[in-house]
């Protein structure tokens, strides 16, 4: 789940990111969090984070959506396609 830092500032992106990170997901909600948050902590700031989830039929969606960060963009796949679906969806979806 998203720290609940009181001094988390929300970061808006105006051009497009110099890095993108992407994560597969698949049923995933017990670690996405730590994930995202151990992406979050680094230094450099300049990027997107891509989370391509994969049709999951647990609350992995709903951990994502909870972060309050522009640079998280949520994708999902409508059905579950396996990893060159979400492999093709993450390059057709960065910035």
């Amino acid at each position: 789940m998203p720290s609940q830092d009181a001094n988390a500032q929300t970061i808006v992106m105006t051009e497009a990111p110099k890095v993108t990170v992407v994560i597969p997901v698949y049923n995933r909600e017990k670690y996405i969090g730590d994930a995202i948050d151990s992406i979050l902590a680094q230094t450099f700031t300049h990027f997107e984070l891509l989370v391509i989830d994969d049709s999951s039929t647990d609350r992995t969606q709903g951990v994502v959506q909870s972060y309050r960060d522009l640079r998280i963009r949520l994708v999902g796949n409508e059905t579950n396609g396996g990893i060159p679906k979400m492999r093709n969806n993450g390059n057709r979806s960065t910035r």
